[in-house]
């Protein structure tokens, strides 16, 4: 071997390196209130949640969460990778973790934080909003400055598409917004000429890209967070005569089949929503804003269950 050839170092030399170097990461488990201390402020760990929701603009709440923990714990405090896991939370914290982090993005001014930094004005902001048909809930990045982009004359779909897209919606807010996938599919064939595969290819497209969400047996498609989210000015206009607005949250109720409904004034509520108040009150029941009538957990619950045996 010449004197300028590397020797050649043995795997359990490269391993015992390794572990030397991760063996002296502090390993100790942060709480939530450590990782919670950098999140009023805009700093470099809401820098990382923008430019990965850039590329994915629609996460769960638990992700949204994960992503600035893991990188709180890892990059400023220094800590052990495996002690992320570890970290002990409970559903309220970690929701007010999530609004804590949205509200510090929605309020800066630019990506570097300075007010006169017109060059980098977010010119987004996150939106939080449930699933109403589940308990889980959702982390939206939308923009402030243009209308959704998916029916922008601007975006790559034709027009055949985009009547298609927002001929499915209204359909969907016709059904308590799900309807069968054939349906769907049959509608782009027949009445927008796409045909069936272009039809089935788009309606993929739009699942995928997170507008719609697909029921487990592939049967149904329902409205999604991400759609509800973007799109909240056109539908508030274009069904500003039959929407529910949700008291507690003042976002729209697109499948008032999961709702509280305030059958004195007709005030309505995200049955998540709902279930949120009670929870942090530690009450069983929400006083309706509209007139102040108890609506009982009880009572919600069994008229959810009426209206879907209905259904």
């Amino acid at each position: 071997m010449s004197d300028d050839e590397a020797e050649p170092v043995a795997h359990d030399e490269i391993k015992f390196v390794f572990e030397d170097v991760f063996g002296a990461v502090d390993k100790t488990i942060p709480t939530l209130a450590e990782v919670r201390s950098s999140a009023t402020k805009f700093n470099d760990a809401h820098r990382y949640i923008l430019q990965r929701m850039l590329v994915d603009p629609c996460v769960t709440m638990k992700k949204f969460n994960i992503m600035y923990i893991d990188y709180v714990a890892t990059r400023k405090l220094k800590r052990h990778p495996s002690v992320v896991k570890y970290i002990r939370a409970n559903g309220c914290e970690l929701r007010d973790l999530a609004k804590t982090i949205s509200k510090t993005i929605n309020n800066a001014k630019s990506l570097n934080n300075d007010d006169d930094d017109a060059e980098h004005e977010l010119g987004m902001r996150l939106v939080i909003l449930s699933e109403e048909s589940t308990p889980k809930e959702w982390v939206v990045l939308i923009s402030e400055v243009q209308n959704s982009e998916i029916i922008s004359e601007q975006s790559d779909i034709i027009k055949p598409e985009r009547d298609f897209f927002l001929a499915t919606i209204d359909e969907l807010f016709e059904n308590n917004g799900k309807i069968t996938r054939k349906s769907a599919i049959r509608s782009g064939h027949e009445k927008f000429k796409l045909g069936l595969v272009k039809s089935e290819k788009f309606l993929n497209r739009m699942i995928k890209e997170g507008y719609f969400k697909s029921s487990e047996n592939q049967k149904f498609i329902e409205l999604s967070p991400r759609l509800v989210a973007e799109m909240d000015p056109y539908l508030r206009a274009k069904y500003s005569t039959t929407i529910h607005i949700c008291d507690l949250c003042r976002r729209i109720i697109s499948r008032p089949i999961y709702s509280a409904e305030c059958s004195k004034c007709e005030k309505y509520m995200h049955l998540n929503c709902f279930n949120n108040a009670t929870a942090i009150s530690d009450e069983n029941g929400v006083e309706c804003q509209g007139c102040n009538t108890l609506l009982k957990k009880e009572d919600v619950l069994r008229e959810v269950q009426n209206k879907l045996n209905e259904a």
